[in-house]
Formats: C-alpha cells, sequence, structure tokens
C-alpha cells in the first residue's frame, strides 16, 4: 500500500509540472506560473528520497 501511494503522488508531482508549464504557456505573458513549479520537488521530498527528489527538480 505504501508504494501505490509513493507512486500516485509521484504521478500527482509530475502532471503539475504538465499543468503548470503548459497553462504558463497558454496565459501568455500577463501572469507568470513559473515560480509555482517549486511545489513539484517540494511534494516529492515529502515522500520519496534525494534522488527521485533530484531528478523531479531536474524536470523543472
Amino acid at each position: 500500500m505504501q508504494r501505490r501511494a509513493g507512486r500516485g503522488l509521484l504521478v500527482i508531482a509530475l502532471a503539475l509540472i504538465v499543468v503548470i508549464t503548459v497553462t504558463d504557456i497558454g496565459i501568455g505573458t500577463s501572469v507568470h506560473l513559473g515560480p509555482l513549479l517549486v511545489i513539484a520537488p517540494t511534494l516529492t521530498a515529502s515522500f520519496a528520497g534525494p534522488r527521485l527528489t533530484a531528478l523531479v527538480g531536474a524536470l523543472v
């Protein structure tokens, strides 16, 4: 059960990267959502180790 929760949270973190990036591109230059990308590695650090957190951070 613990492994499923970790995978689910990882999917959420990766989905956040995609959603924030696509939304930021779609909105244009009036609003900048790039700083919200810090949420993904922060979320990953709460359930994963340093290597996976660094990988998610590198994706950002």
